[in-house]
C-alpha cells in the first residue's frame, strides 16, 4: 500500500471519530458500556476537536512532496497510535469497557504498525 493510500483511510477514519466525539459523546461511548460525567462530556468533545484537527493535518499530507514535512507526520503518527495502543490495551485489560472497546486497540495497533513500517522503511 502506498503511503498517500494509507494517509487517506487513516485521516477519514480519525475524522469521523473527530466528529462523533465532538457532537455524540454520550452515544458513541455508551457502545463501549462506558457512561460520561458532564465533564467527560467535555473532555470528549476537546478529543474530538483533537482528532478534527490530526485528521486534517494528516489528509492535507497525504499528496504532500515535502519530504521533510512528511517524514515529521508519518513519526508523530506513530507514536501517537503506538502510545494510543499501549493506553488502550491496558485500559481493555482492566475492564474498563466492553468487548467493543477491541476494535480501537486493534486500530491504534494496526496503524502504529503501518505508520511504523513508513517510518522505518529503508528508501532508495
Amino acid at each position: 500500500m502506498k503511503l498517500s493510500n494509507f494517509l487517506t483511510i487513516n485521516s477519514i477514519l480519525v475524522f469521523l471519530f473527530g466528529l462523533a466525539f465532538l457532537l455524540i459523546p454520550d452515544t458513541l461511548m455508551s457502545l463501549y458500556g462506558v457512561e460520561l460525567s458532564s465533564i467527560g462530556v467535555a473532555i470528549s468533545r476537546l478529543l474530538g476537536a483533537a482528532f478534527l484537527g490530526v485528521g486534517t493535518l494528516r489528509w492535507l499530507a497525504r499528496n504532500s512532496k515535502e519530504s521533510g514535512f512528511l517524514k515529521a507526520v508519518v513519526l508523530a503518527a506513530f507514536i501517537e497510535d503506538s502510545i494510543g495502543f499501549v493506553v488502550l490495551l491496558k485500559a481493555q485489560l482492566a475492564g474498563l469497557t466492553n468487548v467493543s472497546g477491541w476494535s480501537n486497540v486493534a486500530l491504534y495497533g494496526l496503524f502504529a504498525l503501518g505508520f511504523g513500517y513508513f517510518h522505518f522503511q529503508k528508501r532508495d
